[in-house]
């Protein structure tokens, strides 16, 4: 069970991250705005939040989702907190059907449970008016945080780690993958996860279950054209440096065995991406969310269309050069490595607002401001009675065996000529969604790396990847 102090009543602030590379960096920032206002926030793996929400005696905070989530998850977490709120990343600038993915995302029987849904941009604003009647009054257009933190960070000059990337990897193009479907195994992993969500005796959701699946599998076809394509470029002594940095979604595996046969690319992934966007010449994608950043960061990005029917209408679509051949992939490598100042700078500011709001404060000021007038009860600080803390050191000492265990085999197979291959999709799948956790170090080396006033906030890990921020 876990306790409270009877001290120190605050708004707590639950942020389960689940992607480490691409939400932790944006989600501090969020909570750098919040401790601002007086929030405690507690940050996260959803495992280690859901772990202080199920365990307090008290009833009160906010906890802050991305959506997807059941009612019976929702309704432990109501049972908790005075207040479950939603912004909902994945209906993002390279969805090509939003109503779609709400539809998927949300649940009808959770529409009475959710108390605010932000919503990134006018668009989706409009759509979800239309879709979630009892929630129509809840809903608030916000804009979204991630591009707070990109603006803030494109600011600071002489960033560490992006002078280190420069300096390690010189001029280089960035491809940022985001076919999430890389192999029959993440198909089929897939596929048995939409088999456990949807009702297939329904013909709606049957029907919707096989055009995913036969959309996965076009995927995966697109993926082996690209690969094909890669070794082709691999082998053009003329062509720039690229660096392919996998979705922290996707199978790794594959990755692992083609990298082997490249002599000049390189298939790296660690960091944020924000900082490989800051350090690169230039992005290719195929219609990742991060084309946003590559336009804030007025970088030259280009859509890669190899697939005759690959083309996408969608804001990512627009604002990218298309690249529908091996010719024009080498014309806008080499283009943005030797004469960058040919790409002509256009703008895309009313699009953009469609579907990406920018307000004139930060999203993460309205959100924040939001969630005050919402009036949620307040609590105190967690104190982790003996029972948890017994608990999280065995899951420590569990996950640090497996983990270090799959580390050191990588490294042994990779130095002999050989890749990983492992059964286990939950540790695979974790270590690439959180990598070596979410400790204290992480948030302050975010915070730091802004230039933030930080010497009115306290930060302390009190259990295995969850982090608490507040004011001291």
């Amino acid at each position: 069970m876990l306790f409270f102090k009877e001290k120190g009543q605050k708004i707590n602030l639950y942020l389960p991250i689940e992607g480490k590379a691409r939400e932790l960096a944006p989600k501090i920032y969020l909570a750098f705005k919040a401790v601002k206002k007086n929030f405690r926030v507690h940050i996260g793996t959803q495992e280690s939040i859901n772990r202080v929400v199920e365990s307090k005696t008290t009833f009160g905070g906010v906890y802050f989702f991305k959506g997807g989530l059941d009612l019976n998850a929702v309704i432990k977490i109501k049972k908790k907190c005075s207040h479950f709120v939603i912004l909902d990343e994945e209906i993002g600038p390279g969805d090509e059907n939003p109503k779609e993915t709400m539809l998927y995302r949300i649940d009808k029987s959770i529409e009475n449970k959710i108390d605010r849904y932000y919503v990134l941009g006018r668009k989706t604003y409009l759509i979800a008016k239309k879709i979630f009647i009892k929630l129509k009054k809840k809903i608030v257009l916000s804009g979204w945080p991630r591009i707070d933190y990109f603006i803030a960070s494109s600011k600071i000059k002489n960033n560490n780690d992006v002078n280190k990337l420069v300096k390690n990897h010189g001029k280089f193009i960035l491809f940022i993958s985001d076919y999430g479907q890389t192999s029959m195994r993440m198909v089929n992993f897939t596929k048995s996860q939409y088999q456990e969500k949807l009702d297939l005796s329904k013909k709606f959701e049957l029907k919707k279950f096989k055009k995913i699946n036969k959309s996965n599998l076009k995927t995966l076809k697109e993926f082996k054209t690209f690969i094909s394509a890669l070794k082709i470029l691999d082998k053009d002594s003329s062509m720039p440096q690229i660096i392919v940095r996998p979705h922290p979604l996707e199978d790794h595996q594959p990755w692992e065995r083609i990298k082997k046969s490249f002599k000049n690319i390189k298939v790296i992934f660690e960091g944020d991406i924000e900082q490989w966007i800051h350090a690169s010449k230039g992005v290719i994608h195929k219609g990742c969310s991060s084309s946003i950043q590559v336009y804030h960061a007025q970088k030259p990005q280009g859509y890669l269309l190899l697939e005759k029917d690959g083309q996408k209408k969608t804001l990512v679509f627009k604002i990218s050069h298309h690249l529908k051949s091996l010719k024009d992939v080498k014309e806008f490598c080499i283009k943005c490595v030797k004469t960058p100042q040919e790409f002509k700078k256009k703008n895309f500011s009313k699009q953009m607002d469609e579907i990406i709001h920018k307000p004139k404060k930060t999203s993460s000021d309205i959100i924040i401001n939001d969630i005050l007038h919402l009036k949620p009860i307040k609590e105190t600080f967690p104190i982790i009675s003996l029972n948890i803390k017994i608990k999280n050191y065995v899951r420590n000492l569990i996950s640090n065996f497996n983990i270090y265990r799959f580390i050191i085999s990588k490294i042994f197979l990779n130095i002999i000529g050989k890749y990983y291959i492992s059964a286990d999709n939950r540790l695979v799948s974790q270590h690439q969604k959180i990598p070596f956790g979410i400790k204290k170090n992480d948030v302050l080396k975010v915070l730091k790396n802004l230039n933030l006033e930080i010497n009115d906030i306290k930060i302390e890990s009190i259990l295995k990847n969850l982090v608490i921020l507040e004011k001291k």
